[in-house]
């Protein structure tokens, strides 16, 4: 419930802000994975999965909002939609794979993707090889060896007897926590790699110095300005949906429902289990009030 809750917050506050700014128009989630209204869904005792009115649950439901527009990408009578540059390359390294259910994972960093990998690990079989993989604790390490590699991907993409999920946030959350985490709280390797490339919106344009922590207004100018890291990276890009054909789509605010229902449906269940993971951005919303109008929509339109 609490993720639930502070999604709802998030989302809520700026799409006030964006309304208020009365620059909009007719908001519209064409270019995001959250379409502009989800099925109604009725939840019975006896399922604690979200269903529809069509049967499927919700998570099976966003599927084919992604077909949809997957189609309308391919419709020349969508001029605005057919517009938009959208790279559908299969990347092997955003894939990692569980054999012994047949189950697939397109990952989504900041979107729980540490849970996911720990997940994966205890059910994999072949702990003795991933143990000296994991000696320096990084899990993801684990993911060049987890990952079936593109041949075997783009086959399993269409094989309707592997489990084919993704997890994904919502945007603004994700990025405020790839803000605090990868450049406030700890300066870690993304800052290094991308500090010096920042540049002072508010100050005559100079880039920022190692040791300077951005404003995030800065962070959000660098993201739409084509500062590209896995961490930030938009799910459309990372997880090919007009090319894969995803059983489930999953948000971290569903919260344990739907890491159940990933459980039950793919059959890790049988060999492991797995918390929700936390969602902490909330916290920081108040970054969000030194927001321009200009770069909220610019963000908002980017994912």
């Amino acid at each position: 419930m609490a993720n639930i809750k502070s999604s709802l917050v998030t989302a809520s506050y700026i799409l006030c802000m964006i309304v208020l700014c009365n620059q909009l128009g007719t908001l519209s989630y064409t270019n995001s994975w959250y379409p502009q209204t989800e099925p109604e869904v009725q939840v019975s005792k006896s399922n604690t999965h979200q269903e529809a009115d069509s049967g499927l649950t919700i998570y099976e439901e966003r599927t084919k909002t992604i077909k949809h527009i997957c189609n309308q990408l391919k419709d020349d009578t969508h001029a605005e939609i057919k517009g938009l540059k959208i790279d559908q390359n299969v990347q092997s390294n955003f894939y990692v794979k569980e054999r012994e259910t047949n189950t697939l994972l397109c990952l989504n960093f900041k979107v729980g993707i540490s849970s996911w990998l720990r997940l994966f690990y205890d059910v994999n079989q072949n702990k003795e090889k991933l143990d000296k993989i994991l000696k320096g604790g990084f899990l993801y390490k684990l993911i060049p060896h987890l990952s079936p590699g593109k041949r075997q991907i783009k086959k399993d993409s269409s094989d309707s007897n592997v489990f084919k999920f993704l997890a994904v946030r919502n945007p603004f959350d994700r990025v405020l926590s790839a803000y605090a985490n990868r450049f406030v709280e700890h300066k870690s390797g993304q800052y290094a790699t991308h500090i010096r490339k920042m540049k002072k919106h508010d100050e005559g344009g100079n880039f920022y110095k190692k040791g300077e922590i951005p404003t995030f207004s800065d962070f959000l100018h660098y993201i739409v300005d084509g500062g590209a890291d896995v961490h930030w990276k938009t799910y459309w890009s990372a997880c090919s949906p007009c090319v894969v054909d995803y059983t489930a789509v999953i948000k971290l605010e569903d919260g344990q429902p739907a890491i159940d229902y990933v459980l039950q449906k793919s059959g890790m269940i049988k060999y492991a289990s797995m918390p929700p993971a936390k969602n902490t951005s909330s916290k920081r919303m108040d970054e969000y009030k030194k927001v321009s109008c200009e770069l909220l929509r610019k963000i908002y339109k980017f994912y």
